[in-house]
Order: C-alpha cells, then structure tokens, then sequence
C-alpha cells in the first residue's frame, strides 16, 4: 500500500479557511481574533483544538503517525501550488511513485473544482445560513404540522437555490501580516519537531 497527500501552505490553508466559514456565516470573528484565540488555547492546554484552525496544518505532525506503520518509501507528499504549476511533471511523479506506466494517462487543463466564493450580498447570505439551521425535533414537527414537509422540504431548496445564485469567486485577499508571521512561526516550531516527517514535507515560506 502506498500513501498520497496532497497539502498547501498551512498558512494559506488556515487563511482559506477562515474565509470559508466567513462566507458561509458560521465565522464571525476577525482572523485575528481566531488566531490569538487558538494560541491561547495552545498556551493553556499545551495543544491546539483538535480539527482546528492550528491543528489542520500541521503536516509534519499528522504524517509521523503515519510512519509509525508505514516506511518513507511508501508516502509521497505533494502540494496545491506545486500541482497547479507543474502540473504534468506532479502527474508523471505520482505515475512512477504507483509504479504505473506515465503515458496512460497525463490530463492537463482540468476544471478548477471548490473555487473559494464570498456571498454578494452578506446579510442575505446570513440570513439563509440561519434560517436553514432548523433547531430541536419538536419545532421541526411543528413546522411539518403547519405547513407540511413538502412544503418544508421546498423552502429549504429554495434557500439552497438563492444562496448558490448569491455567490461569486473570490479574488485572493493578503492574509493579515501578523497573523501570517505567528502562524508560520508557530508551523516551523511544529515541524522542527517531528524531523523525520518533515523530511517528506516540501518547503514552504518561512517566517521573516
């Protein structure tokens, strides 16, 4: 069995995400106040949330696990920016690493999937965002009573439908200069850590 991850720079993940939730409502907060938020966190318990905005990104750490039973030799590591620029040389390396033949196969050009969105109008993205969120069983069979779960089941498409047309691709915003230089500090310390990993990680930008 061989094993391949495909990662990008953690910074730029953490920062994605936080847009992410931004967009969908279900992030209030500013992105500094999530990152101080985590870090204290991480002072606190000595570990960042599980799942968190800290945890996710850290490669080196999620991999060691997975050298505990498997060799080096049978994980490769690849990453988002890498895959988007070289893209045919990526494919031709994952070939090899599989030990498939290059030239059955090497598309090029493929649709760009989960493109990053921010909602047009923000209080109606808001708005939907809470409204779908029914709250306990009992209000949702009074609602069923009331109006019937076709109908129920059509408003909740229909709020689907409005948000989907209340959306439109991001354009890439700078993430906060000092948010991005306490993460990055934070992941280079992480990494230093389990240096077996880290071998397989490639490099990403490092704190100035």
């Amino acid at each position: 069995m061989k094993l391949i991850a495909l990662i990008r720079d953690p910074v730029e993940r953490a920062w994605s995400n936080y847009r992410f939730h931004l967009s969908q409502g279900t992030e209030k907060r500013r992105f500094d106040e999530v990152v101080s938020g985590e870090m204290d966190h991480l002072q606190r318990s000595g570990e960042p949330i599980e799942g968190g905005l800290l945890d996710v990104g850290r490669y080196s750490h999620h991999i060691s696990r997975f050298l505990q039973e498997f060799p080096l030799s049978q994980i490769k590591v690849l990453t988002l920016e890498s895959l988007v620029t070289r893209e045919r040389e990526n494919m031709t390396e994952v070939f090899e690493f599989l030990n498939v033949d290059p030239e059955l196969g090497n598309p090029e050009g493929a649709a760009k999937l989960n493109a990053a969105t921010v909602p047009l109008i923000p209080v109606l993205a808001e708005f939907i965002t809470q409204t779908a969120r029914l709250p306990d069983r009992r209000t949702k069979r009074l609602l069923r009573q009331l109006i019937g779960q076709p109908n129920l089941t059509r408003i909740k498409k229909l709020a689907s439908f409005i948000n989907s047309r209340n959306q439109r691709e991001s354009t890439e915003l700078p993430i906060p200069i000092q948010e991005s230089e306490t993460l990055r500090t934070y992941y280079e310390t992480e990494d230093s850590s389990h240096s077996q990993a880290a071998e397989l990680v490639p490099s990403f930008p490092t704190a100035s």
